[in-house]
């Protein structure tokens, strides 16, 4: 589905994504001063332990609302310099608006938006926009959330389905790779692409999706990043 979304319905498509949510939710805006029912529509969310992410413009200071969104709610906040994108998208909708989350713009300004519904739609979005572009580059700041953290236990049991029950490890696993920030030689593990001392400045930030430099795999430049740290070439290799 494609639809045109005029002032006054706006608002209330964001809310019906926040809580129809399952896997995750990004609400980009770089300006938020939630209204009443925004607010309950967060907080419901926060009780059901949804994966919620806010990705604002980077200021000097952070605003109260911002950070209770991570201190009360767990919700994962990223602050990026320059932010002027307002999008707003779950797992199956996405929303494409001028309007800021900010009570003011609901209530004051006229705001246009586009709606389109289909998981096609969100993945391309969240790779294309979210992964490649947003949040390629390091953030001004993170406070991490229950989103980042699902993302470092599922590499965690990873890890630990190749090593438990003292199975053997795959070989791509025990040969030499690659830092993808520095390329230095390191052991070949994609779980942990980093050398020690580029690990100590990623992990100032902790961002998954910031783009890196090398494959981890064949050491060549490449656009790779702690969550995709393999090159499309070495991917289809060893798929």
């Amino acid at each position: 589905m494609k639809k045109i979304l005029t002032n006054h319905q706006i608002p209330g498509a964001i809310i019906d994504l926040i809580e129809e949510s399952e896997d995750y939710c990004f609400l980009v805006t770089p300006y938020f001063k939630p209204w009443n029912l925004l607010y309950r529509s967060l907080e419901k969310a926060a009780n059901k332990e949804k994966k919620i992410i806010f990705i604002f413009r980077a200021e000097n200071t952070i605003s109260h609302e911002m950070a209770f969104l991570n201190e009360q709610f767990g919700f994962d906040v990223f602050f990026v310099d320059r932010l002027h994108t307002k999008l707003y998208f779950n797992g199956n909708t996405v929303i494409i608006s001028s309007m800021n989350l900010y009570d003011s713009s609901k209530e004051n300004n006229y705001e246009l938006g586009y709606i389109l519904t289909g998981r096609s739609y969100s993945r391309k979005f969240k790779d294309k926009i979210i992964d490649n572009d947003i949040l390629s580059l390091e953030p001004a700041f993170v406070l991490k959330g229950r989103y980042l953290e699902a993302l470092e236990q599922e590499q965690k049991e990873q890890i630990k389905k190749v090593s438990e029950n003292n199975q053997k490890i795959p070989q791509e696993f025990e040969d030499k790779g690659y830092c993808i920030r520095c390329g230095t030689f390191i052991n070949k593990n994609p779980y942990y692409p980093l050398c020690p001392k580029c690990y100590d400045t990623w992990s100032q930030f902790s961002n998954p999706f910031y783009t890196e430099n090398y494959c981890h795999f064949c050491g060549e430049e490449a656009q790779t990043s702690k969550n995709q740290p393999i090159c499309i070439d070495c991917e289809n290799k060893y798929q």
